[in-house]
């Protein structure tokens, strides 16, 4: 009896001939073909199963990426709106040492009786007038008398009273300036702040991110299931369930980040109504939008001065010549 040995032509296994043999080739076939078929099985679960997840990494990263990009954005506007705040409380509280040192300075009028028509008094006006030029919150015009009158006083000295009044005056001065600078810092984030938000809301981020991340999976899911259908699976309706699930839960995330856009446009709302009670309902403030905004107020009332002395033919120099001393 002789037996002959082979391989087969796809290397898969041992074809054996002769009579011997005969009954072990029927069984060695069939071996082969379930091993096939289980590694066939095996192979495919195992991409169906990379499908997934390298479809649930897309979106991830895309939600991830997007929700970073929104908390950037909502983290800076919020820093902003405390700067907001501070700047507006500071500009409160310079206005009411203001109020509060003028306020002294009628107490010490009345102290000394001095009478509103004095000379006294009327020299005392103009050197506040001056002193408030020097220091930048002077925004009133001077006239030819004036500037002859401080070119007297730069050589009489002051009494008690004066001096007294413009220490208290240059204070005032300097919380004006305060005031003002801190109003015109209160403008421009409000300007900014507004416009931060107007470009988050239309941005939206979150809402592109999960469509896109809808689109993902969706896609994803149309290849598992061709793959499913193509190899005979008998679960392909569990799948579209699963899927419609998925859809489903994407679809509350947009309903969410839809809310989320609409309290972004109602919290817009609310700050510029908030921002109007904020920074005192007087006529100033109702018109910030309208208001200027300098970066130098000590500038801006020197020009106005400059402008208004060569309107009336009076020349800066007379002002710069004057030699007053206001350090106290």
């Amino acid at each position: 009896m002789s037996i002959t040995i082979k391989m087969n032509q796809d290397n898969t296994g041992i074809q054996m001939s002769g009579t011997t043999a005969g009954r072990n080739k029927t069984q060695d076939t069939k071996t082969r073909s379930t091993v096939f078929a289980g590694d066939l099985m095996l192979g495919q679960g195992n991409q169906i199963e990379q499908k997934k997840q390298t479809a649930r990494r897309q979106a991830m990263k895309l939600i991830t990426d997007a929700w970073g990009r929104d908390e950037l954005a909502s983290q800076s506007i919020k820093d902003m709106e405390q700067q907001k705040a501070d700047y507006v409380e500071q500009m409160q509280e310079a206005k009411e040492h203001e109020k509060t040192f003028e306020k002294g300075k009628k107490e010490l009028q009345e102290q000394y009786g001095v009478a509103d028509d004095s000379q006294e008094q009327k020299d005392l006006e103009l050197l506040e007038k001056f002193q408030n030029y020097k220091n930048g919150s002077h925004d009133e015009s001077f006239t030819k008398e004036d500037v002859d009158r401080l070119k007297e006083l730069q050589n009489l000295p002051r009494t008690e009273y004066q001096e007294k009044a413009l220490r208290l005056n240059q204070i005032a001065g300097s919380m004006k300036v305060t005031a003002s600078n801190a109003k015109d810092k209160l403008i421009e984030l409000t300007d900014t702040i507004a416009k931060a938000k107007t470009d988050q809301a239309k941005s939206q981020d979150m809402l592109k991110a999960g469509s896109a991340a809808d689109d993902i999976l969706e896609a994803s899911n149309k290849e598992i299931m061709g793959l499913l259908i193509q190899d005979g699976k008998e679960h392909i309706d569990k799948e579209q369930e699963e899927a419609q699930k998925k859809a489903e839960e994407q679809k509350e995330k947009r309903d969410e980040q839809q809310e989320r856009i609409d309290e972004a446009k109602q919290e817009r709302k609310e700050q510029e109504e908030l921002i109007k009670g904020q920074a005192e309902a007087d006529s100033a403030e109702q018109d910030l939008s309208l208001q200027r905004k300098t970066t130098n107020n000590v500038e801006a009332a020197q020009q106005n001065i400059r402008n208004i002395l060569e309107d009336n033919n009076l020349l800066a120099e007379d002002l710069k010549g004057i030699k007053i001393d206001f350090n106290f």
